[in-house]
């Protein structure tokens, strides 16, 4: 594992990239590549039921509507240092299957200032595809000074726990 401002690890096939784009606001890139096909990919990430079966850090999930557009409510799991407890997220879900692409954006939470996203599924030469996974998450109270690096490694094993959830679903699946 580098130490670095771009901290990559991989973890069982999974490669997870956090930079610092401004002041709190903390980005990580994740992927990981499966056998299944794009469309059997985005069937998982746009189940948004069965979300809190697959991700262990999402305790409830529900789809809600607003007129078109998607939101999803979710109860999410969080830990930092010895505490830990949860917090209620809404988020407007943007698919174009199309394009392989699934977007997210923060309507409101207790516990974030910011939180956007993307899954991106892309076909591989041959058969297969890859999943890419962008977050872009800053907290609704910014931590210590002393606290930023630390709170940047929890933000980029976030992404690696939720990929690694993702690749379990997707060996379930092709099982």
């Amino acid at each position: 594992m580098q130490r670095s401002d771009n901290r990559q690890s991989r973890l069982r096939g999974v490669l997870a990239e956090s930079q610092l784009v401004a002041a709190g606001l903390y980005t990580i890139y994740g992927s990981l590549d499966t056998d299944l096909s794009v469309l059997a990919v985005l069937d998982v990430l746009t189940d948004y039921r069965g979300l809190a079966r697959i991700y262990n850090n999402i305790e409830e999930s529900r789809l809600v509507s607003q007129g078109n557009q998607k939101q999803v409510h979710q109860i999410c799991r969080w830990e930092f240092l010895v505490f830990s407890g949860t917090f209620e997220t809404r988020l407007a879900v943007h698919e174009a299957r199309e394009h392989g692409e699934v977007v997210f954006n923060l309507i409101s939470s207790s516990f974030m200032q910011q939180f956007q996203g993307a899954w991106k599924v892309t076909a591989q030469p041959g058969s297969g595809c890859r999943v890419e996974h962008r977050l872009s998450v800053q907290p609704s109270i910014a931590p210590p000074e002393t606290f930023a690096s630390y709170t940047k490694k929890i933000f980029v094993r976030q992404v690696e726990r939720l990929l690694e959830d993702l690749s379990r679903e997707l060996c379930r699946l092709q099982a």
